[in-house]
């Protein structure tokens, strides 16, 4: 389980026990996007750097899908009316759409919109700020932990 998103702190069985679920989604064969769980507010979040809403509604019914079939799975006999599609709502960010100037940069924007949502922030960055956070996702790599 990722370093931040544990709930409170403890050690957790299935997903379904923590507040959110941070997801980079790989969509069309060459983009990627976040897609954030918050199970506190039953809400989809969808943040797509370069295409504000073209995937949208397929991210949602998908990750709806992948809930259930992972209730199902970790849950088995349990009540699974909670995910029923009509209970939660897709949410996108609109200041954070089309913050990509160029084709190549998504991988970085989904990286830096799935560790500021992590860390309870709205994504708040736009392309002058990817030279940086390249060089900094390339120092945590070589040091084989995260900055603070």
């Amino acid at each position: 389980m990722p370093r931040k998103i544990r709930a409170r702190g403890l050690p957790v069985q299935t997903m379904f026990e923590c507040d959110l679920l941070i997801v980079p989604v790989h969509v069309g064969k060459v983009h990627w996007l976040c897609c954030c769980v918050d199970f506190m507010k039953f809400q989809v979040g969808y943040y797509d750097s370069l295409s504000p809403s073209k995937y949208r509604k397929l991210v949602f019914r998908n990750m709806m899908r992948y809930l259930r079939d992972e209730w199902r799975d970790k849950m088995p006999g349990a009540d699974a009316d909670w995910l029923d599609d009509d209970k939660w709502k897709s949410v996108y960010d609109p200041d954070y759409a089309d913050s990509q100037k160029n084709g190549l940069d998504c991988g970085v924007f989904t990286l830096k919109c799935a560790d500021w949502l992590s860390d309870g922030l709205i994504p708040d960055f736009s392309q002058e700020d990817i030279p940086y956070f390249r060089r900094r996702i390339g120092v945590e790599i070589l040091e084989g932990k995260l900055l603070d």
